[in-house]
């Protein structure tokens, strides 16, 4: 169960003796370390904690100490009337507003090494994930393997060229789950659905949620619509049904792109999203071995993209995380979000295309028909004479 703390006066940075030192510190750096330190040992992730005011106040550096708090939302920053510290003091402000604006947006980041060898995109995604999981109500199995489907979705769809573009992705084995299907622009706009959402499974040998088993024996299926005549469909058979292995197998075998990808969902105890997110670096051509053999020793560290994003990290912590000490530069960031296009106009379009007679006897029955979207739960109701 989560908690929920109101504080305040922190002080953090406002290097002043009748600050730090009626408190028992030696100075401002050990009263700011003591502060974070007894924050995060009382506060969990999953609690939510509200800093009612009087902050921090200084150099702009402070905000750091403030990044590494589990579960903060701030409501005021204290100026003192320092006038000689205002420009920092708005600066602070600002950045902090941005964190925690941060810590509740999910966004990727696009990179590139210096010497375009290797392209990563890396993604958090607990607030679209979450999201998915209130529409459709899907258990902790069905939520990750949607999750990891839908992380991965996102970061695919801005490899796509051009804005009508669209990315679906689907996950169809013998497991119980009845299949994952995922949907992306290039826009980071992207929605999902599984065949069963309320399905349960005891967890794997690791103790995890079985996304594999839930999952089962399959083909992956991607179709890329491109505007052309015909869309582009490539399909795979299912690696590991995990989602990370077996995006990484198309993209070796259908796009011919050496390729590594990871992607975690952590639920929490109460079967909310306690994080969520991943990454995929790709190999260009003209890679050198000396440089995919540091990234695989990289990835070779990395224990699980959620024990990165649980310890407060970003994607661009993800890019750091696989590139280890190869120079990136950091080409794009875009928010991302789990929303669905549909409308009734665009549903009485569909309905448009049935052939004359399904419609005649739909309107003989003389009933309203109900329309619901796979994709967002949405119900659309049409009557009679607009049929």
């Amino acid at each position: 169960m989560s908690n929920i703390f109101l504080t305040s006066d922190w002080h953090l940075g406002h290097d002043r003796e009748f600050i730090w030192k009626i408190r028992g510190f030696a100075s401002v750096e050990d009263m700011n370390e003591a502060i974070i330190e007894r924050h995060n040992a009382q506060v969990k992730e999953d609690d939510d904690v509200y800093v009612l005011g009087d902050v921090c106040l200084g150099d702009i550096n402070n905000i750091n100490y403030i990044k590494s708090c589990n579960s903060i939302s701030v409501s005021g920053i204290n100026e003192f009337g320092h006038k000689k510290m205002n420009q920092d003091t708005l600066l602070i402000e600002r950045n902090v507003n941005g964190i925690f604006k941060e810590k509740l947006m999910d966004y990727i980041v696009r990179a590139v090494d210096k010497e375009r060898q290797v392209r990563i995109f890396a993604i958090t995604s607990r607030e679209l994930v979450e999201k998915a999981r209130e529409i459709h109500n899907t258990s902790p199995v069905a939520t990750a393997a949607l999750g990891r489907l839908l992380s991965a979705g996102a970061m695919m769809g801005q490899m796509l060229k051009g804005e009508e573009e669209l990315l679906t992705i689907k996950m169809k084995g013998d497991g119980k789950i009845n299949g994952v299907t995922v949907l992306a622009d290039n826009s980071a706009k992207v929605k999902g659905y599984v065949g069963n959402p309320s399905v349960m499974l005891p967890p794997n040998y690791a103790g995890k949620l079985d996304v594999g088993a839930a999952i089962g024996y399959g083909e992956l299926t991607v179709i890329k619509d491109m505007g052309l005549k015909e869309p582009y469909i490539s399909k795979v058979p299912l690696a590991t049904s995990e989602v990370a292995e077996d995006l990484t197998y198309y993209f070796a075998s259908s796009e011919q792109t050496p390729s590594a990808v990871g992607l975690g969902v952590l639920m929490s105890k109460d079967n909310h999203v306690r994080e969520a997110g991943g990454f995929i670096v790709q190999m260009m051509p003209d890679a050198k071995e000396e440089t995919v053999s540091k990234i695989e020793e990289n990835l070779s560290k990395i224990t699980s993209v959620t024990d990165i994003l649980k310890e407060g990290k970003t994607p661009e912590d993800l890019v750091k995380a696989v590139m280890g000490d190869i120079e990136v530069e950091f080409t794009d960031r875009i928010e991302a979000k789990y929303e669905c296009n549909c409308s009734k106009e665009r549903v009485m379009r569909v309905l448009a295309t049935l052939n004359k007679k399904d419609l005649a006897d739909l309107i003989a029955e003389g009933e309203d028909i109900e329309v619901n979207c796979d994709l967002c739960n949405s119900k659309y109701v049409f009557k009679t004479d607009e049929l």
